[in-house]
């Protein structure tokens, strides 16, 4: 017994001496690192994987889940606390907030509804009664300088509506027009069609339609290739016209005006009674809390606006970005993108204002003002303004869409001649007639009874500036085209004495009233159109002559040139002094800055072929 018992109790040195060793202890708690890696951990403090991977041991206060769940309740309780404090701090100033927008609903396209605030829990908030809905509006009121100038507009024209009686037809068609058609198309508006190919197809056409044999060979037929009632969709990403911001009553007050005082007589692409008239319209609609749902005019309203603030003095600007009017630059265009598939004469109005606009920024800016001038051109030929009309339409009309056109031409010359670059218009294509000279404010009563009125137009000065575009058009077309590659051929001596005629040609033709003088001033309106004329005439002869001036020259023809071009030069610098004054900010200033600046580099460069003392001195004091 004792043999066996003894037997038992030894153990022998082969068996495991793991036998030996203690069982482990269970680990009841783990890190907050072992459990979001969801690794085990030895429960140590701090545990073996922190201090191996270098991280921040940390062990939970207590493991029970119903405390940690009341924990977090009361944690959710405090932030809610702080959120209703914070709430009720806030709400006095959302509510004075509140007061302010209804009293100047045009601020933000309409009231600012504070929602009522109920705290308790499982209690509704009380309905919004109709009344708090609805608020009391301030009617929409003019500027006093805004209302003078409305006044006086009035005034001047006796006739606020618009005529309604028609021009005859011309007794004679122009071959040239025999293959022009003014058209309707889907949206109801005028289309131009032109070619021998597209008339034959329209005249196909009408033969089919019911009603053909009328006998009226000017009425208006229908675009091939067009069905009518069908439009493209709207953009459902764009913002709603009604949801525009508008600037306060005040800002948009002083923006039109100063926009009708510093660019319209340099650029009468608007009547500015008619504008005015739909702009009072327009902000009535917004203070009512019914705003315009029209696009095609509000793109035009924000180009306004845009150019106008290139004149608003530092104290009072509102815009933050770094061009002036940059803000509603951008609403123009997004309106702007609204009815795209029609064609409308706002839609020029606004491209051209756009073009302006973005001239007077910057040199580099100057790239898209060209292409917003080649989309007005484009345009304003798919509206066939560049052609004389036959058919029945009011003088206003028909006035109308003679400025629309001659500014966007004038626009398009400027901005290409600057940048060297291709013209979108080409005389050969324009046939429709120059602007009457009347003012706007005389130009509601002229249409009705068709008197010209006598005294200083601005338009004699506008219309002096086009017959140059025309000129400068052609110098441009010569000089950047490729068959000029010897400029000292015959061919190209005869092209430069032709071009030289024109020049002179104008100048002769000039009218007294309009040639430059520095004490002209008793006009500014007419002084400002006439330095931008001469501006256009100074350059056009640097642009003629430059390439047939050589460095150096080597002939009597090179010398001609170059004196040509140095006297140009002088005088550009000279009229300069006055231009920053004279000229307002826009595309007009941005072409003499620019011609100013070369004509100094011409100077520069060429006063060592001058041989006179006298005349280098003159020089040199011209360029500083």
């Amino acid at each position: 017994m004792e043999a066996s018992g003894s037997k038992k109790d030894k153990i022998s040195p082969n068996e495991d001496s793991s036998m030996l060793k203690p069982a482990r202890a269970r680990v009841w708690r783990a890190c907050e690192v072992c459990r979001k890696r969801k690794v085990k951990c030895d429960g140590n403090d701090p545990c073996s994987y922190c201090i191996s991977c270098g991280k921040e041991c940390s062990f939970k206060e207590s493991n029970d889940n119903a405390s940690s769940s009341r924990q977090h309740a009361v944690s959710l309780d405090n932030r809610i606390t702080k959120v209703e404090d914070t709430l009720r701090k806030l709400l006095p100033m959302a509510h004075a907030f509140e007061a302010w927008s209804r009293s100047n609903p045009s601020s933000l396209g309409g009231p600012f509804i504070v929602p009522d605030m109920n705290f308790e829990p499982g209690v509704p908030p009380p309905p919004r009664k109709e009344t708090q809905t609805h608020a009391k509006r301030i009617p929409y009121k003019p500027s006093k300088s805004l209302q003078q100038m409305i006044r006086k507009m009035s005034s001047s024209s006796g006739v606020v509506s618009t005529p309604a009686t028609p021009l005859e037809l011309e007794p004679q068609e122009k071959f040239s027009d025999r293959f022009s058609q003014l058209t309707k198309d889907s949206h109801g508006n005028l289309r131009y069609v032109g070619g021998a190919g597209s008339y034959m197809l329209i005249e196909a056409l009408a033969s089919l339609q019911e009603g053909s044999g009328t006998g009226d060979d000017h009425a208006y037929k229908a675009v091939p290739f067009v069905t009518h009632h069908e439009q493209f969709r709207s953009l459902k990403s764009l913002p709603k016209p009604e949801d525009v911001t508008y600037p306060s009553s005040e800002l948009a007050d002083q923006l039109v005006q100063v926009y009708f005082e510093s660019i319209h007589h340099t650029f009468p692409i608007l009547q500015q009674q008619l504008f005015l008239d739909r702009y009072v319209s327009t902000m009535q609609k917004v203070h009512l809390g019914t705003p315009s749902k029209d696009p095609v005019y509000l793109a035009c309203l924000f180009a306004v606006f845009a150019c106008g603030s290139l004149f608003l003095p530092k104290t009072i600007r509102h815009s933050v970005t770094e061009f002036e009017g940059l803000e509603y630059y951008e609403r123009a265009q997004i309106m702007l993108l609204h009815n795209s598939s029609s064609s409308y004469i706002e839609h020029v109005q606004c491209l051209a204002l756009l073009s302006l606009c973005s001239a007077s920024w910057n040199m580099q800016a100057l790239a898209q003002s060209w292409l917003y001038a080649g989309q007005a051109v484009r345009r304003a030929q798919d509206l066939g303004l560049h052609r004389s009309t036959r058919f029945t339409m009011t003088r206003l009309e028909k006035e109308l869409r003679c400025r629309v056109w001659w500014c966007v031409y004038g626009l398009d010359r400027v901005l290409s001649i600057s940048l060297g670059r291709p013209l979108a218009t080409h005389d050969d294509d324009c046939t429709v007639e120059y602007p009457a000279e009347i003012d706007d404010s005389d130009l509601l009563s002229w249409s009705e009874d068709g008197d010209n009125l006598s005294g200083d137009s601005y338009m004699t000065g506008f219309f002096a500036l086009l017959k140059i575009y025309k000129v400068a058009g052609r110098i441009a077309r010569v000089v950047q085209s490729s068959r000029l590659d010897d400029p000292d051929s015959q061919e190209a001596q005869t092209i430069l004495s032709s071009l030289d005629q024109d020049l002179a040609q104008w100048i002769d033709e000039l009218p007294d009233k309009i040639r430059f003088a520095e004490k002209g001033t008793s006009n500014p309106r007419l002084l400002s159109l006439s330095i931008s004329a001469f501006f256009v005439y100074y350059a056009s002869i640097i642009i003629l002559h430059r390439p047939f001036a050589p460095d150096p020259p080597n002939t009597q023809t090179h010398l001609r040139s170059l004196a040509a071009c140095l006297t140009a030069a002088r005088s550009c610098i000279r009229i300069g002094a006055l231009a920053k004054a004279v000229l307002p900010t826009s595309h007009h200033l941005a072409f003499a800055v620019q011609f100013i600046t070369l004509s100094a580099i011409l100077l520069v460069r060429s006063v060592h072929y001058v041989n006179q003392v006298e005349l280098v001195e003159a020089i040199l004091t011209d360029c500083q």
